[in-house]
């Protein structure tokens, strides 16, 4: 290919000008020469707002050639692969289009989407082929198999888990001692604490979810908490040690006090326990619960949270529904 000198008119120059040839050649070239000069394969980096003289390939199914080149005054003679007419192009994009299909094929499989994806490719692929070996026809099985493809995705897509985001109705945690005819279901933290060397030294969380949007039972449910403070472990520990508790007969968190809470003797069941980082959202496996709850017909489920270990003071702090100024925290609770 050649390219003439560079014309301008009037004097100026610019002191450095490059231009970029791009020729349909199908598949990358071995090799790319500038006036007998091969040009570099240029790095991803280098591409994008660069300007070295280099060429890189697209890489697309139909395959562009890229060469940016300096705009000298003399005249350039660029030596690349002859572009590809159109039958030899759709030749070459189907073949491609063969081998992402047999690569999906491979990989599907299985019941649901899986299974029918994998149908519809193999469907796919005998037409296409069949289509394919008339070489006028070839443009009609790749548009063929390319449907074919999108539709398979499409199914695979669909048949994956799609998971909700339900956030907490209600959230608010209660403390003993000064503080047992307190209700703190207002706040942005909830307290979490057992220093019985304290007279008012210990604090329980409590989160609510309304399960009446769950249309059935999740396959799985996970409960992420917010650590905002890990608040301060006895001399010899290097956490608090946690314990999520399921409540079957949830207090109201706007009224609930830490007198009026034991006066009911709740029923609790553990969930799960674990230990708290500072920053750090704690996914908390709640499935078991969840479906129990359902099972059992109720429309809410409320989890507490407090402290299996004895704990020195600061409390321990978790996001509650209420810190609306930082909404990644807040506490919710993934089904799918």
């Amino acid at each position: 290919m050649d390219i003439g000198a560079l014309v301008s008119p009037g004097n100026f120059r610019p002191s450095t000008t490059t231009f970029v040839v791009k020729v349909l050649t199908g598949s990358a070239p071995a090799a790319v020469t500038v006036n007998g000069r091969a040009l570099p394969l240029l790095a991803d980096d280098k591409i994008a707002g660069g300007t070295d003289a280099g060429w890189w390939h697209t890489g697309e199914r139909r395959g562009t050639t890229c060469v940016r080149i300096p705009a000298e005054a003399a005249a350039l003679a660029l030596k690349l692969p002859s572009p590809l007419d159109d039958a030899a192009l759709y030749r070459a994009a189907y073949a491609e289009e063969v081998r992402l299909a047999r690569q999906m094929l491979a990989a599907a499989g299985g019941a649901g989407g899986q299974q029918a994806a994998a149908d519809l490719i193999g469907s796919a692929l005998v037409e296409s082929e069949r289509l394919a070996a008339v070489p006028a026809k070839c443009d009609q099985a790749l548009a063929a198999l390319d449907s074919a493809l999108s539709q398979a995705q499409a199914l695979v897509a669909a048949a994956q888990p799609q998971r909700r985001a339900l956030a907490a109705t209600d959230s608010g945690y209660i403390g003993n001692g000064a503080n047992a005819d307190l209700n703190f279901s207002t706040k942005k933290e909830l307290w979490v604490m057992r220093d019985t060397t304290a007279p008012d030294g210990e604090y329980k969380s409590f989160v609510r979810f309304d399960l009446t949007k769950l249309a059935e039972t999740p396959k799985k449910a996970m409960l992420s908490l917010t650590c905002k403070d890990a608040g301060k472990p006895l001399p010899g520990h290097l956490e608090i040690h946690c314990m999520l508790h399921a409540c079957s007969q949830p207090p109201d968190l706007k009224t609930v006090t830490w007198r009026s809470y034991e006066a009911m003797a709740p029923k609790l069941e553990p969930v799960v326990d674990f230990f708290p980082a500072k920053g750090k959202a704690q996914m908390l496996d709640v499935t078991a619960a969840v479906s129990q709850a359902l099972k059992d017909g109720r429309t809410e489920i409320v989890f507490v949270v407090d402290s299996i270990d004895e704990t020195g003071q600061p409390a321990l702090r978790f996001s509650s529904s209420r810190a609306f100024d930082n909404k990644p925290t807040l506490p919710v609770l993934l089904v799918e």
